[in-house]
């Protein structure tokens, strides 16, 4: 991974297309992010 969990628990929301199909990695990648549907 390119970035260290440490940043990547900074990150606050992130944005995905309805189907969700990288929910499941973007919950595990981005643990404290809100993730919100488009």
């Amino acid at each position: 991974m390119k970035y260290p969990l440490k940043v990547r628990q900074k990150v606050s929301f992130i944005t995905m297309d309805m189907p969700g199909a990288y929910m499941p990695l973007a919950r595990k990648l981005f643990p404290n992010a809100k993730i919100v549907l488009d």
